[in-house]
């Protein structure tokens, strides 16, 4: 359920937010600015409808925006989003242009931008986490 208020449109269906860990919990936003920077991406088309329409459109905003910091925050926000049947949308600069995010009120962007991880492997192969 969405409710307009004097911010703008905000999520009220969020309760399943405090199923988070704390740490995670505290880097999650459900704000309005948050939540329309994790909507979108650089798509021409999108850009466009933004100029010459409603800056806001509740129906494509995600419920929130979470910001993992390691790999088990990645397991924890799909089993959560397994657990209430919300979609996942990954969000890395959203300097994409094909379109790619598509939110909705049952989604949850998981901004990959702290997942900065270097490590070597024993047969010597660099891996570097999405952020």
């Amino acid at each position: 359920m969405r409710t307009q208020s004097r911010a703008g449109w905000v999520n009220a269906a969020t309760p399943w937010l405090s199923d988070l860990s704390r740490p995670l919990r505290a880097r999650s936003s459900t704000t309005l600015p948050d939540r329309i920077a994790g909507a979108r991406d650089l798509w021409q088309r999108r850009l466009l409808e933004v100029q010459h329409g409603p800056a806001v459109v509740p129906e494509r905003l995600p419920a929130a925006v979470l910001r993992p910091d390691n790999p088990a925050e990645g397991e924890e926000i799909v089993a959560l989003a397994r657990r209430h049947g919300l979609s996942l949308v990954p969000y890395g600069a959203g300097s994409g242009v094909c379109g790619a995010i598509e939110c909705g009120p049952r989604t949850l962007v998981v901004d990959t931008k702290r997942l900065r991880q270097l490590s070597v492997t024993d047969a010597g192969t660099l891996r570097v986490g999405p952020g």
